[in-house]
């Protein structure tokens, strides 16, 4: 939901030439008042000239997690994106279909690109003036045409449209966060796997919400998380993980009023991409899964003991890879994804075998989405592997495929998240272009949405 905000602005139009300079022309700026995050802005500019070029500029301040010789802080940076259009035929810009034109801060149409594409602010020369009182969570919107300032205008992120059924649920066999719509009954029913990062409540809830905001029964499972979260019910180390916690999920969700037990759907994002491929390869029930940078292989148990497997089923040890020293990509000596590329190479061809997850078992259609320079583990070769086994088992038709070339590891967003703040830092931002990620992570947003309401 949005709400749309009209800022008109009298502008002398001198750029025009001389016969429109005598003119007055309306100029308006479209913006939404209130936009929920991974909701396209749908921007406008409307009243210009055919072919006269505009400049419109963004400034946001978003929050962002640095690593300081072990020690974590919360940093609140301000990210500006510009870009330059030309008006269409009607005098018309959207910002949704336009190509911003070069010397922008994106390079092909795209209707977060405004949101993504900031630079850090005070890296590239930008006036503190603008961005003294941003408060967290507002994009503010400057409209310029010939380098004067028309207009501006502010919209406020959302995370939630609110009118939301939330539970957290700490049990010894589930722990995590459900959302609903109040009021829903058998609703599209979802299952948000979460990645190495660990889960934490305040994720989960996040995650819960994003759905249930878009109409899903929607329960983010925390099936492991770290030791300094303090989460009693929650196994503290990918070590030893029940497949059977997802089923245990889908028994709790066939009793909450709002919920469709019949037609589950699940995501996952990286390391919970692995879990939803293997719980697909066990679990009929699931009707569709969204495997974002995934893992064609069972990887072996980290955060504990070394060489302790990752995954169980029915109490026994699931086959896997097992990870060597982790250290030389906590030095920044190699990249995450080497580590990976080392250990395959250092495995037998009957480790990897019996590793790779029997994906032609699932009875789900299934979305992949993947990077190209993925700098955290080969998810574009990984997925290219989840759709040979398919093709070769006659089940193409139930697999789609979408693979992003310039694009790293960090792409299973909301799609309006800034991709700059690591540039330069491969090891930190998960590799690919700024460019690359972002539309990236637009893209799969999109797709995802779309693939889970077909």
């Amino acid at each position: 939901m949005t709400i749309r905000l009209t800022i008109t602005a009298l502008v002398l139009a001198a750029s025009m030439g001389p016969a429109a300079a005598r003119e007055q022309t309306r100029v308006t700026l479209h913006v939404p008042a209130t936009l929920l995050k991974g909701a396209p802005p749908h921007a406008t500019i409307e009243g210009l000239a055919p072919g006269q070029q505009v400049e419109l500029e963004t400034f946001r301040s978003e929050p962002v997690s640095i690593e300081t010789n072990g020690q974590w802080s919360t940093l609140h940076p301000v990210y500006h994106a510009h870009a330059t259009f030309g008006a269409d035929r009607r005098g018309r810009v959207s910002v949704e279909t336009a190509t911003p034109l070069p010397g922008s801060t994106y390079t092909s149409a795209d209707p977060r690109g405004l949101l993504w594409s900031g630079r850090v602010a005070g890296r590239a020369g930008e006036a503190a003036a603008e961005i003294a009182d941003l408060k967290p969570g507002m994009v503010r919107w400057n409209l310029r045409i010939a380098g004067k300032q028309i207009t501006t205008a502010e919209t406020a992120l959302t995370k939630t449209l609110g009118g939301l059924r939330i539970e957290r649920v700490d049990t010894p066999g589930l722990v995590g966060v459900y959302a609903a719509p109040a009021g829903a009954r058998h609703a599209p029913t979802l299952i948000y796997l979460h990645g190495s990062e660990g889960g934490t409540f305040k994720d989960a809830q996040a995650q819960a919400e994003l759905y249930a905001s878009r109409g899903f029964a929607s329960f983010a499972l925390i099936y492991f998380t770290w030791p300094y979260e303090r989460i009693a019910n929650a196994p503290a180390g990918f070590i030893n993980l029940p497949v059977e916690r997802l089923d245990i999920a889908r028994q709790w969700l066939a009793q909450q009023a709002e919920a469709d037990p019949k037609t589950i759907e699940v995501v996952g994002a990286s390391k919970g991409a692995e879990f939803g491929l293997l719980g697909a390869s066990v679990y009929p029930w699931i009707d569709k899964l969204v495997a974002c940078v995934p893992s064609s292989l069972v990887w072996g148990g980290f955060g504990g003991d070394d060489g302790l497997p990752s995954f169980t089923l029915g109490g026994k040890a699931l086959p896997n890879v097992a990870y060597g020293d982790y250290g030389p990509v906590l030095r920044h000596e190699i990249l995450s994804v080497e580590r990976h590329r080392r250990d395959r190479q250092a495995a037998t061809a009957d480790t990897v075998a019996a590793a790779t997850i029997p994906i032609e078992r699932a009875k789900a259609r299934i979305l992949l989405l993947s990077g190209g320079q993925d700098a955290i583990w080969p998810s574009s070769p990984m997925a290219g592997e989840v759709v040979a086994r398919m093709q070769r088992k006659g089940l193409a038709n139930r697999v789609q495929w979408r693979d992003f070339p310039d694009a790293g590891h960090f792409i299973c967003g909301t799609g309006e998240a800034p991709t700059r703040y690591f540039d330069g830092d491969p090891v930190m931002n998960g590799g690919g272009t700024a460019n690359g990620n972002g539309a990236a992570a637009s893209q799969a947003w999109d797709a995802t949405l779309a693939f889970l309401r077909k």
